[in-house]
């Protein structure tokens, strides 16, 4: 059964659902990550952060400090400096981060190597920034190969997408390598 809202006047509304615990992305996030991945460097993994209070609302495109090297199967960043990164670009300490790397032609899962380090990151996190939640995020992508622009759609805990040129993938876990719940949000409800 659904609830009548009824507004009078010029206002902002915010409707919060209860009992679904999801991760909530600002639609216009996905076009920067979109952005950040179809690059020159696009056949190397990379890494960017994402981060908000109540939602995910920025994208932190990382200093070249902060990754250190990067391959077509592994991306090494220093994660110290990636949390500094993050604190400098925000005038807000974020209640959120996801930290994301890429993998390009591949699968959105983590591999071992990623899912042995979540903990530890995590854990650098919460050090510096107290009751932080720190997710992880998985983005692939496909080949360069023209066609129709597809929207995001949630799915558990993917969105998934057509830009003109790729298939993208974004995967959202916990440090324990579960799978989180994601929504996407129109900005206009930010």
């Amino acid at each position: 059964m659904g609830r009548k809202v009824t507004v009078e006047g010029e206002c902002d509304v915010t409707i919060k659902r209860r009992g679904k615990n999801s991760l909530i992305f600002l639609r216009r996030v996905i076009d920067q990550m979109e952005i950040r991945v179809e690059s020159p460097m696009n056949d190397l993994e990379t890494a960017y952060v994402l981060s908000g209070v109540d939602v995910i609302d920025t994208l932190h495109k990382l200093a070249p400090d902060v990754i250190i090297s990067a391959t077509q199967t592994k991306v090494y960043a220093v994660t110290e400096r990636k949390i500094e990164h993050v604190l400098r670009e925000r005038e807000d300490e974020p209640k959120i981060v996801v930290d994301v790397h890429t993998h390009p032609l591949g699968v959105a899962e983590p591999s071992e190597d990623d899912r042995r380090n979540m903990k530890k990151v995590a854990e650098a996190f919460r050090k510096r920034i107290p009751g932080v939640k720190v997710y992880f995020g998985v983005h692939a992508f496909s080949e360069e190969k023209l066609g129709r622009r597809r929207e995001p759609v949630a799915r558990g805990n993917r969105i998934v997408w057509r830009s003109l040129t790729r298939e993208h993938e974004v995967a959202i876990f916990d440090e324990n390598g579960r799978p989180v719940v994601v929504e996407i949000w129109s900005d206009r409800y930010s």
